[in-house]
């Protein structure tokens, strides 16, 4: 998992949602866990909002509770279902506590846009696959490229079934592409370098209109 790009993910989500509603998102990232755990952390952040706002369910209650059993521990987590009372007055200290635990793994915040369940329950979540996204577009396509390393490796990305799964996923988008990788990893390869100068090409272009 790369911890940093999630985190890039979290806050591009919420610039985004100022202009796009969340079904015109569209998150991928050539990595299964990855996406996984990028869909797990938006879901948080929008589960521990629904609780603040009385919105919770019982499936919201225990697909949040897993998640901070296993980022707080059993030990400092409030009686969900007995006391929730008890637990609206603790959800600073929870907040509290799981910033401080994410912090260390490169995630500085989970957003602030106080999106709710229901908010996210149409953004869609995608591995890269050719099959998997072939003839799907949105407004809006997130990827994140997770490779970071010092030996400059991008694993498969740099075979033939990644480079086609890159040009696929390029092509997706309607009206905004975002593309989260770490510059010193990815950009040793020329096929990256050329995404990388198409996009400030892009970029210049639209600030002179």
């Amino acid at each position: 998992l790369n911890y940093g790009e999630i985190s890039a993910v979290l806050l591009e989500v919420d610039e985004v949602l100022e202009r796009y509603h969340p079904e015109d998102i569209f998150i991928l990232s050539p990595y299964k866990a990855q996406i996984k755990a990028i869909e797990r952390f938006i879901s948080l952040k929008a589960g521990l909002n629904d609780f603040e706002l009385r919105l919770e369910s019982p499936a919201t209650n225990e697909g949040l509770l897993k998640f901070l059993e296993t980022w707080l521990g059993k030990e400092n987590i409030p009686e969900f279902y007995k006391d929730m009372g008890s637990l609206l007055e603790k959800i600073s200290y929870v907040r509290s506590f799981l910033a401080d635990k994410l912090y260390m793994k490169g995630i500085y915040n989970l957003g602030k846009k106080r999106l709710s369940l229901s908010d996210i329950q149409a953004i869609r979540f995608t591995v890269d696959t050719v099959d998997s996204i072939q003839g799907q577009e949105n407004k809006v396509v997130i990827i994140s490229f997770v490779r970071s390393n010092r030996k400059k490796n991008v694993g498969f990305l740099n075979g033939f079934d990644g480079l086609q799964r890159i040009n696929v996923a390029l092509s997706r988008a309607k009206k905004e592409l975002v593309l989260i990788w770490n510059p010193p990893t990815v950009l040793a390869y020329e096929v990256f370098r050329n995404i990388d100068y198409a996009c400030q090409r892009l970029y210049a272009e639209a600030r002179e209109k």
